[in-house]
């Protein structure tokens, strides 16, 4: 369902259930830690945090210390929506369900550690800090929902979100389902800025490490990369693979995106180093001081030519 590679220790954690003979048998073994060595795969601890229920609308948010796996605090059950993402910064966990972002502060640290707790004591509840509503999109579709977040790597006053829409019943099924990547500053929880990024519902997203790029999959099987300062396009892949990405994946250095789906491909492309945030800005800046000097010229001409 999901996987994620520490930066520094070999091993790289998977979210991912059961088999169906251990789930009826109310065992789930979903959150699995591998050890990557000369070039093997091994299998090195596990935890459980799903059981099998009846209640299919039970959806639960639980945070794991690493590398031991243990919770931090008790499991936090959502009322309505469902959990599609949740990213951290220092101090908080941000999770993005189909109907709106919920903020947690995190249990204190000593040390980097959590802090110890007393035998046979509760685990500390994460205190909801934050419930922040579906933005107002352009356009006039008839719902949308949160699909990613995301926070800048060096700047956790900046967040970025996936918002895919629906459109209005008296459209037909061909109609687009837009998608937005969504700009918010954390202090203030209000939207800077949002743009719109495919006709079809975003199915992947992800930052690059230096902060610069951002890179989405869609369902019309697109792969694209957009500016993240200004979330202009840069890059555009038409028909990156034969079905919809499910994952994608900037490398620590931030020049290449790595992208797989359900069709068993995985696709690496290089990124060019002139895209960046700076280099757009300065492009943009270059083309309208060009304009400015070009309509002066042209005033200039037609008064001269007034004489």
């Amino acid at each position: 369902m999901s996987i994620a590679a520490h930066p520094q220790r070999e091993e790289i954690v998977c979210g991912i259930n059961s088999a169906q003979a251990a789930l009826e048998g109310g065992q789930n073994e979903n959150c699995r830690v591998f050890e990557v060595k000369d070039n093997k795969i091994s299998p090195s601890k596990t935890r459980s945090t799903l059981k099998l229920s009846d209640a299919d609308d039970d959806y639960q948010l639980s945070v794991l210390s690493y590398p031991t796996l243990d919770p931090i605090a008790a499991p936090v059950h959502l009322d309505k929506g469902e959990i599609f993402d949740a990213s951290f910064s220092s101090k908080t966990v941000v999770v993005a369900s189909t109907v709106n972002l919920l903020v947690y502060s995190l249990p204190a640290e000593e040390d980097g550690v959590a802090a110890p707790k007393e035998p046979n004591s509760e685990p500390p509840v994460l205190e909801l800090l934050h419930t922040i509503d579906r933005p107002e999109l352009p356009g006039k579709d008839a719902g949308s929902s949160f699909r990613a977040g995301r926070h800048h790597p060096h700047d956790e006053k900046v967040l970025y979100t996936v918002m895919n829409t629906v459109p209005p019943r008296t459209r037909t099924k061909s109609s687009p389902k837009r998608s937005f990547i969504c700009k918010w500053d954390t202090e203030t929880w209000k939207m800077t800025k949002t743009r719109q990024v495919s006709d079809r519902q975003v199915t992947c997203f992800d930052i690059s490490p230096d902060g610069k790029l951002l890179a989405y999959g869609s369902s019309d099987l697109t792969v694209g990369v957009v500016d993240a300062q200004t979330l202009a396009p840069l890059l555009n892949i038409l028909k990156a693979h034969d079905f919809p990405p499910t994952t994608l994946r900037f490398n620590p250095t931030s020049d290449k995106l790595i992208s797989g789906s359900a069709d068993n491909t995985v696709r690496i492309v290089t990124i060019p180093q002139s895209f960046n945030a700076s280099s757009w800005s300065t492009w943009i800046l270059v083309i309208v001081a060009l304009l400015v000097a070009l309509f002066a010229f042209l005033a200039q001409q037609m008064h001269q030519g007034a004489y």
